[in-house]
């Protein structure tokens, strides 16, 4: 009788310490959890990081474009074909469900496209911008750290239309006009630490610009059609809140 009772000891006391031990266990694991944040957990494991909050970010890009108009002082049409160098920035929120992810962005950047050609009748047409800015949608495929996406909206750029005969005085303008047309694109950001994550990106824009007038001497205006695409390469830094 005496050696049931302590085996029955032994087996509640064993009971109890495993009890312990498991509650021990699930704090621990509750704190962890807490600690580790929303975005990217101190432990690594599948499917466990989270693109949805509040970012802001800076980018370098290069850009090409293409440009082709009619002159309506000579009647024939040219092709600048200015690039240049971007520097900006990006403010943008993400919503992910399940493995897809929305999100919403705006971007400044500040660049100097510039080119000059002459046409056959020996006019010169200058045109330059100094700004981009987007507002767009993406949409996007979440795999752990790694996030594809496709992104599209509206574009405004800064344009400068200048006509002139080389040697002469004479020179007809179109101001600096705010032109508004679409952008599309497409990139991989990777999230390597818990607040920041990188991207490369392509971005192609269309600016047609039907509302442009060319000022002329004498307080004459005669309306111009423009066709500008541009073609970005970007690559980016967010910080995420």
């Amino acid at each position: 009788m005496g050696k049931l009772r302590a085996r029955t000891f032994l087996v509640a006391a064993a009971l109890c310490g495993a009890a312990a031990a498991s509650a021990e266990a699930a704090d621990a694991s509750a704190g962890a959890g807490a600690a580790r944040g929303p975005y990217f957990p101190k432990t690594y494991y599948p499917s466990s990081v989270l693109w949805t909050g509040f970012y802001v970010g800076a980018h370098v890009a290069g850009a090409w474009s293409s440009a082709t108009w009619t002159d309506p002082l000579s009647g024939l049409s040219d092709n600048p074909q200015p690039s240049s160098f971007v520097g900006g920035g990006q403010v943008g929120v993400n919503w992910q469900m399940d493995s897809w992810v929305l999100g919403a962005e705006a971007t400044i950047g500040g660049l100097r496209l510039n080119d000059s050609v002459i046409d056959g009748a020996g006019f010169r047409h200058n045109m330059r911008a100094n700004y981009v800015a987007t507002t767009t949608g993406r949409l996007g495929y979440a795999s752990d750290r790694f996030l594809v996406y496709a992104k599209g909206g509206a574009a405004f750029t800064g344009e400068r239309n200048d006509v002139s005969v080389p040697g002469s005085p004479f020179i007809a303008s179109t101001g600096t006009l705010t032109q508004v047309g679409a952008t599309v694109g497409g990139g991989v950001e990777y999230l390597f630490d818990t607040n920041w994550s990188g991207r490369v990106e392509y971005d192609f824009f269309s600016f047609s610009s039907r509302d442009l007038t060319l000022a002329m001497p004498k307080n004459t205006n005669i309306p111009v059609h423009v066709d500008w695409t541009w073609h970005e390469f970007l690559a980016g830094l967010n910080y995420r809140f």
